[in-house]
């Protein structure tokens, strides 16, 4: 997950299922800090199930850093949208 590497989601999503909550904790926060969009059905479908409050906290946290990613996106393709709008 410190890699930052968003191909990376698509291992870690398996480790979602794994019978270790610190595991499946571990796995949820690498995947917050990728925080790819791959992830975040895996992560509300984890939510609606996940027994451990610990795990629960973490991917509602990893929902969050994939919703700030996409801001970020957003506005910085906005940014750069006017800015070639104005020839710059």
């Amino acid at each position: 997950g410190r890699v930052g590497e968003p191909r990376g989601a698509r291992s870690l999503l398996p480790l979602l299922e794994d019978k270790s909550k610190y595991m499946r904790a571990l796995t949820v926060r690498a995947l917050a800090e990728i925080a790819s969009e791959r992830a975040r059905k895996p992560l509300e479908e984890l939510i609606k199930k996940e027994k451990e409050p610990m795990v629960v906290a973490d991917a509602r946290k990893a929902l969050k850093a994939i919703d700030d990613a996409a801001y970020t996106m957003k506005m910085d393709m906005d940014l750069l949208m006017e800015e070639l709008a104005a020839g710059k």
